[in-house]
């Protein structure tokens, strides 16, 4: 039997994705430099490696002074079009990071927006009874919560979707959940770096060279299962090629784990050496996986 992935561990990954800070209206908060390089945290096979949330993607932003960018987001009218279960896994995946993206942004009402989209995707899946008993009876009364009440809802209702894909033994599920999610931060990371040049963005994509290699491994096991499956980990596979042309320089230091957040502080330092070709080209593959899990 192929080695299975920790469903709960990475829905609770999952969740903590959807559980972004929230800034002001106006000006964002900026937090402290020791938070710059916090990621998300996937376990798999026992170890544990950051992935490009978007908590994170909207946080480079922020430090960049960059304005809100709806065009990144996956549109909600394209829930009707997912029919498999592969593709709804992977756009409730994507949905989830897009979630913490309009969080970090206060855009409430286009949150609940995504959200119905997400219910669909949950039905559509078998889990919709498990998100209506999570979710609480004035998310129906009161269409525009609080960001971060918000926050709190959707992370209870995603950690009791990890405990029922864990029940019933749908780990391929989760994995897709959580390899949409990554092709959507990288999604962000990528557009945003090829039009604005941004220096701190293009650093954090040529970090991605290990995380990338670990979702490989964790989509793997199912690469038989379906085409779908098969197509996205051959996809990674030519992307990974793309990253063997980064040239990169690292200095170790100690991480900071924080393990009941699920969350890890990197505090080695490295130095990226993209040309403008190879990150041309890897925007437009990662632009390729993304338009096939969306389209």
């Amino acid at each position: 039997m192929p080695r299975a992935v920790r469903t709960t561990a990475l829905l609770s990954a999952f969740c903590i994705i959807l559980t972004s800070c929230r800034p002001s209206p106006r000006k964002p908060h900026v937090e402290p430099d020791g938070l710059d390089s916090t990621s998300t945290v996937m376990s798999y096979g026992g170890s544990l490696f950051p992935i490009p949330s978007a908590w994170e993607v909207a946080h480079l932003l922020i430090r960049q002074q960059l304005d809100y960018a709806p065009q990144l987001l996956n549109p909600t009218h394209n829930a009707p079009r997912y029919t498999t279960s592969d593709k709804q896994a992977l756009n409730l995946g994507v949905w989830a990071a897009d979630l913490s993206y309009l969080n970090t942004y206060h855009k409430s009402q286009q949150m609940v927006e995504v959200l119905l989209a997400v219910r669909q995707m949950c039905s559509a899946l078998g889990l919709e009874q498990t998100l209506q008993a999570a979710l609480p009876s004035t998310m129906d009364s009161s269409p525009e919560p609080p960001p971060q009440t918000f926050a709190s809802i959707i992370s209870q209702s995603f950690g009791a979707l990890g405990h029922e894909l864990a029940q019933t033994d749908r780990a391929h599920v989760g994995a897709l959940i959580i390899a949409g999610t990554w092709v959507e931060g990288m999604y962000m990371l990528t557009q945003l770096a090829t039009t604005t040049s941004n220096r701190e963005l293009i650093n954090r994509i040529g970090e991605l060279r290990q995380p990338l290699a670990n979702l490989v491994d964790m989509l793997s096991p199912y690469y038989y299962t379906s085409s779908p499956i098969a197509d996205l980990v051959d996809q990674l596979l030519i992307l990974q090629q793309d990253f063997e042309g980064v040239i990169h320089t690292y200095t170790y230091k100690p991480a900071t784990v924080q393990p009941a957040q699920r969350h890890i502080t990197i505090n080695s330092t490295s130095r990226i050496v993209i040309s403008d070709y190879l990150l041309a080209d890897i925007a437009r593959h990662v632009h390729d996986i993304r338009t096939n899990i969306v389209e």
